[in-house]
């Protein structure tokens, strides 16, 4: 009967583990069957209790019930008081179900019965000392009934102490497992993903400007000739123009035309961008940098290189309402919004400058949630502003209750050092007032025109000296001798000077301005009038816009017509069918939005990335059963241009690319100032030159396959040409001296 009970057990235990008919896809259906796996063998290895039958049964279902708490369907589910507490500075705390969890969106995929599944994924941060910790209060609270120790003590209470050591003992070794393979998870999530293809966008007079009209004229032919290209220019510009020479086209309204080097050959592309890093800083001339990916594992990923470097972040997050298209668990719709947006902005404000800003637009069903999250990961003494802005002009009619015609826009700052330029805005009634003066005597005086002002008696004047120099400075300041007054050292005064107010500071009230557009007709598409007030109020030209949920681009279009540099990251079908194209007109010169009433830059540079996602990650390592390494195979990358990774795509498994260089430049934190690509005897060296935190470094890559190492080295000093550098970065083996593994620092750095 005892080995029945066992049995009955085990079984009860592996189907608490098993998932089931729950929709994953392959990657996390892997984790979890791993999972499953893990637990069957620890399972296998349980030995009958030595202790009765009735109280080994009672063991076994109190394990299973106190397990049953926090796993379905094989999966951590969160419960009421699962969270730890965090407090914000008034001591006030927050709390949701799932807040000690990172939340993963996994990637949408088409199941078995042909529907179209987008799953959210939760990773514990700190499953051990959860789990460990709610195990001790279980035993504590619910088998010894919370007794006093002098009653434990007591024979009648053995036989329950003796139940409790030997759940404390079969738990603890299940709960050893579940941390493992939780830990494993969080490790993979955390890791710095890999970019898998990066492609440049740019247009002709760019690359006449910045690597000279005589490489145009030497690949004009090239573009002109591709077919895709040409395409492209026809779709978006109905470009149908036959071009004949670089001079025609850098003086016609076609010198503007991108050109996307993902239609082109990898040798096309690492020409042109050689060429034009020969004479400029790479990383200085490119106005944006476009990433598709989940926007924590973005942020992860840059985090090194732009660390402390955003200016200026504009997010418009997704909140589910149960109507709009980002649905989230059912269970816990706001919760898992909540981690998913405290997960991220934590990584948001260290990429934030100490003089940066952020601005965060929510609407009424989020915006309670959003002050909370600000004040608890930017403090709430940096809380700026909540400004009011336009949901909808329309006029509708509604009998209850009041309609709903604004949404919330919040200003934050890193610090109280932050940059804010004070916009104006044309008064509707220009005209003189008087030097305003206020109660509370001061005796100090302003010089107006030349000509010293003493206040009037028991006032002190409103303006500061300042103030009223850069009224003077545009002449709108006058002497009324019409008007008198007795100042304060009791002198008539026959005048007073006057001020002319033909402007009047931005306010938080931004009802004057759209708060959407529907010029690209996408659902949730921010006007950009709207971001041009935020980027012209909270950043300066060349200062750097990120925006981490990017929606139809508006953020990165006004960044890029205003001046300044951008990150945008997205993960959806927008990126392709939206953002990628609206980029491209803008710098070919649209019509649309500021650019009818403010005078835009055209032109520009950009490049755009697409990282693995997490699921890809699984999909490419191999677990080793004692879970103790991760296996990345980065040990000789004999062909970094042809090194490939397993990814999931549609569900299905496959080998793709990876941009090894960038992925590496990204790891590294290195500011790219030049990229040289040379071919010997048909093998292609591509050198890579800039600084990480002020050190001067180069990277060498190259194919080591068949690689004579004397020759090699010959080469690689002949480019060297004797400059000093900090490190020396070189794939695969090298008689370089002092040379660093590009691969042990892979390695490292993946991880970190």
């Amino acid at each position: 009967m005892r080995n029945e009970i066992h049995e009955q057990f085990k079984l009860e235990l592996l189907r608490l583990f098993q998932f089931g008919n729950q929709d994953y896809n392959l990657s996390i259906s892997k984790l979890l069957n791993f999972k499953r796996e893990q637990i069957k063998n620890l399972i296998d290895d349980f030995e009958p209790l030595d202790i009765s039958e009735d109280l080994s049964k009672e063991v076994y279902n109190s394990i299973i019930v106190f397990f049953s708490q926090y796993y379905k369907n094989g999966v951590f589910q969160s419960r009421e008081g699962s969270s730890s507490y965090t407090f914000n500075e008034d001591g006030i705390s927050l709390e949701w179900l799932n807040k000690d969890q990172q939340y993963v969106k996994l990637r949408e995929f088409l199941n078995e019965n042909g529907k179209f599944i987008s799953e959210d994924y939760f990773i514990h941060t700190d499953l051990n000392r959860f789990l460990r910790s709610e195990l001790n209060r279980f035993i504590k609270n619910i088998i010894l009934g919370n007794e006093p120790l002098q009653k434990l003590e007591n024979e009648l209470l053995q036989d329950e102490i003796k139940k409790a050591k030997n759940i404390e003992k079969i738990a603890q070794q299940i709960i050893a497992i579940l941390v493992q393979i939780e830990n494993v998870q969080l490790q993979l999530w955390i890791k710095k993903n890999l970019v898998l293809e990066t492609n440049y966008v740019i247009t002709l007079d760019k690359i006449e400007e910045y690597a000279g009209g005589s490489f145009l004229e030497c690949i004009i032919d090239q573009i002109l000739k591709n077919k895709e290209q040409v395409d492209e220019w026809s779709n978006l510009f109905k470009f149908n123009m036959i071009l004949k020479n670089v001079k025609e086209i850098l003086k016609s309204k076609w010198k503007y035309l991108p050109i996307d080097t993902k239609y082109f050959d990898e040798d096309f592309k690492w020409n042109l961008i050689s060429s034009l890093s020969q004479n400029n800083n790479l990383d200085e001339i490119l106005d944006g940098i476009l990433i598709k990916s989940d926007n924590f594992q973005a942020l992860n990923l840059v985090m090194k290189k732009c660390y402390e470097k955003i200016n200026l972040i504009y997010i418009d997050p997704p909140f589910n309402t149960g109507k709009k298209e980002y649905l989230y668990k059912n269970d816990y719709m706001d919760s898992s919004w909540l981690v998913m947006m405290i997960n991220r902005l934590y990584l948001a404000k260290e990429l934030l400058h100490q003089m940066g800003n952020i601005f965060v637009r929510i609407d009424n069903n989020g915006n309670h949630y959003v002050k909370f999250l600000l004040d608890l990961v930017l403090g709430k003494s940096n809380f700026r502003n909540e400004i009011i802005i336009n949901k909808t002009r329309a006029k509708k009619q509604r009998k209850k209750p009041f309609i709903q015609q604004t949404e919330s826009l919040f200003f934050y700052s890193k610090s109280n050092e932050y940059f804010f330029n004070q916009l104006q805005l044309p008064r509707k009634d220009p005209r003189w007032f008087e030097l305003v003066d206020f109660p509370r005597p001061n005796e100090n005086p302003r010089i107006v025109l030349g000509k010293t002002y003493y206040p009037p008696k028991n006032r002190r004047w409103g303006l500061s000296q300042e103030r009223i120099n850069d009224f003077e400075q545009k002449g709108k300041v006058r002497i009324n001798q019409n008007k008198k007054y007795i100042d304060c050292l009791g002198n008539v005064i026959e005048e007073k000077p006057e001020l002319y107010y033909d402007l009047e500071p931005v306010r938080n009230d931004w009802l004057d301005i759209p708060g959407y557009s529907q010029v690209h007709k996408f659902s949730t598409e921010n006007s950009e009038q709207l971001l041009q007030r935020v980027i012209e109020s909270g950043s300066k030209e060349n200062d750097v816009v990120l925006d981490f949920f990017l929606g139809s681009g508006t953020t990165i279009a006004t960044a890029q017509k205003l001046n300044r540099k951008w990150i945008g990251v997205e993960i959806g079908s927008q990126f392709e069918e939206f953002i990628l194209p609206r980029m491209k007109t803008v710098l070919k010169g649209d019509k649309t939005g500021i650019s009818k009433t403010t005078k835009t830059i055209l032109g520009g540079f950009f490049k755009y990335h697409y990282l693995e996602h997490f699921e890809d990650t699984i999909e490419g390592i191999e677990f080793n059963p004692q879970l103790n390494k991760i296996l990345l195979d980065f040990d000789e990358i004999e062909d970094p241009f042809d090194y490939k990774i397993k990814i999931l795509e549609n569900d299905q498994q496959k080998t793709k690319k990876v941009d090894l260089i960038e992925s590496f430049n990204y790891l590294l934190g290195f500011y790219v100032e030049q990229i040289i690509t040379s071919k010997n005897n048909g093998r292609t060296y591509i050198f890579v030159t800039g600084k990480v935190e002020k050190r001067k470094i180069v990277a060498i890559w190259r194919s080591i396959i068949r690689l004579d190492l004397k020759q090699d080295k010959k080469i690689i000093e002949a480019h060297l040409n004797d400059v000093s550098y900090s490190y020396i970065y070189i794939n695969g083996k090298s008689l370089i001296k002092n040379s660093r593994s590009i691969e042990m620092e892979l390695k490292k750095l993946i991880w970190d």
